[in-house]
């Protein structure tokens, strides 16, 4: 179950990342000719601020640890994330790490 859960995550937000929309991007164009001032080009998007810490669980060492949920809206959002593994799953989270940083 936890398989599914972690993959199925790390899905939706592969999905959301390709579809762009998290982003928030908003295109106001200039209109030289508005009064009394001319209106600028104004450009907003959405971007990540930082590193994402990550915590992993003592319990669910896949959906609530290296590869959870929260790893995978961090990825998505395009902020890096550093993980603290749960002493007792090192060997665990090392090798769901390692296939995180492949995929990505």
């Amino acid at each position: 179950g936890e398989i599914a859960r972690t993959t199925g995550q790390l899905r939706l937000f592969a999905e959301v990342v390709r579809e762009g929309g998290w982003t928030g991007a908003r295109l106001d164009r200039p209109d030289p000719r508005r009064t009394p001032l001319p209106k600028p080009d104004l450009r907003q998007r959405r971007i990540p601020l930082g590193p994402v810490a990550v915590f992993a669980a003592s319990n669910f060492p896949l959906a609530f640890s290296v590869a959870g949920g929260d790893t995978a809206s961090a990825l998505a959002a395009g902020a890096p994330v550093v993980v603290k593994a749960h002493p007792s799953h090192p060997g665990t989270a090392e090798l769901v790490g390692r296939a995180v940083r492949a995929a990505v």
